[in-house]
């Protein structure tokens, strides 16, 4: 029997369930349960943190907290895989590219990465681009953890309820569109996300109460495990209703960016909606708990674990400065500018600088809310001006 593991997760924040937050939360926990140790780093942290503990996690906002050297480092985000790779030269490194285009989803050059995963094709075409080399690079599909999301719906002949699922989703964006596409064909449609302030850590709870569900990423795979239908629809656009012939191609793009190239219209997504057969749906629902099994998507991060693992590394001091130089010349513009914008935020609301991670991450957010609203209110005043002139 192997030996079990100690793996060091590295998250751009622990703050709410998002993406590779989920992820974080599920993988650590399967990982758990085969009785390896799992540590989980970022800088930015929250109430999701202590939901990671409360499952065994271990978690640190600061790399100087960990008493114990791990055995292997799962990189999320290039800058926090950075400092981990960086703070633990001789530890090997598995870099993940989970996002296609976002600044902070990069792969990480330290000379201590060995390996390197994709999510899906966009994201192993950017990995080539950025210089990976294809002989490291590796294609790790999302999965469901099919026993969290055990309950599964029995379609109806006809749909009355629809949620976008979305942390994006929010009044004055393409939500409008979907809720009044969703009146146009008789449907009651919700919102749950971020965007709404009504983001929740249990979609296993609430996705089986739902005949369609607008969502993009792994949520897509979530809905269909519960047996719902599933249109691809975000902020970026509207994809296709996912049907058992398109599944297998949609999920080698992770129900992304490059599947939503229609324009959100109110019409377009009544049309949408009486596309879905739900007939259909009970077999690709099987399909889905299938192939997309947590058991198998564990054992596959597992051998790549060890693989990584059993590489030996002598650090080199001038590349490891090398390295740190070549991360921080390109990043140097961005990052005074951030720092002056929150001086400016301190400023202007008597703010003490931030003491530790979680009020820090809280007034990261609080500078990006501004920065929203504000630049909203730009656009009414640029369209209230236009109204006038006229």
């Amino acid at each position: 029997m192997s030996s079990p593991l100690h793996i060091l997760f590295t998250n751009n924040a622990l703050m709410y369930p998002a993406g590779t937050e989920i992820a974080v939360r599920e993988v650590g926990r399967n990982l758990i349960a085969r009785g390896h140790r799992v540590t989980a780093y970022s800088p930015m942290v929250g109430s999701f943190a202590d939901d990671l503990r409360a499952l065994g996690v271990e978690v640190v906002s600061s790399l100087d907290a960990m008493t114990d050297r791990p055995d292997v480092i799962h990189g999320h985000h290039e800058w926090e895989t950075s400092l981990a790779a960086m703070h633990w030269p001789d530890v090997p490194v598995v870099s993940f590219v989970r996002g296609a285009r976002v600044w902070q989803e990069a792969p990480c050059f330290a000379p201590n990465v060995v390996r390197y995963a994709a999510v899906d094709q966009g994201c192993v075409q950017r990995a080539l681009a950025c210089g990976v080399e294809e002989s490291k690079l590796q294609l790790v599909l999302n999965a469901v953890d099919m026993q969290r999301f055990a309950t599964v719906r029995k379609p109806r002949r006809k749909p009355k309820r629809a949620l976008i699922f979305s942390n994006y989703a929010q009044p004055g964006n393409y939500m409008d569109a979907v809720m009044e596409g969703c009146k146009k064909a008789g449907v009651k449609c919700d919102v749950i996300g971020n965007g709404m302030g009504n983001c929740r850590p249990d979609p296993e709870a609430f996705l089986p109460e739902y005949d369609l569900v607008f969502a993009k990423s792994k949520a897509v795979l979530e809905a269909l495990a519960c047996g719902c239908g599933v249109i691809v629809c975000c902020e970026p656009g509207l994809g296709p209703v996912v049907t058992r012939e398109n599944f297998e191609a949609l999920r080698r793009e992770s129900f992304f960016y490059d599947c939503m190239s229609d324009e959100i219209t109110p019409d377009a997504i009544a049309g949408r909606i009486r596309e879905w057969d739900p007939a259909q749906a009970p077999e690709l629902t099987a399909h889905v708990r299938e192939v997309c099994s947590f058991d198998r998507h564990v054992a596959e991060l597992e051998a790549l674990y060890r693989e990584a693992a059993a590489t030996e590394i002598t650090p080199d001091p001038v590349a490891i400065g090398r390295f740190a130089a070549a991360l921080a010349e390109p990043k140097t513009t961005a990052f005074k500018a951030g720092r002056q914008m929150l001086e400016y935020l301190r400023d202007a609301e008597n703010r003490e600088v931030p003491q530790d991670a979680a009020t820090a991450a809280k007034e990261h957010d609080s500078l990006l809310d501004r920065y929203r609203k504000g630049r909203k209110a730009v656009a009414e005043l640029k369209k209230l001006k236009k109204q006038l002139g006229k």
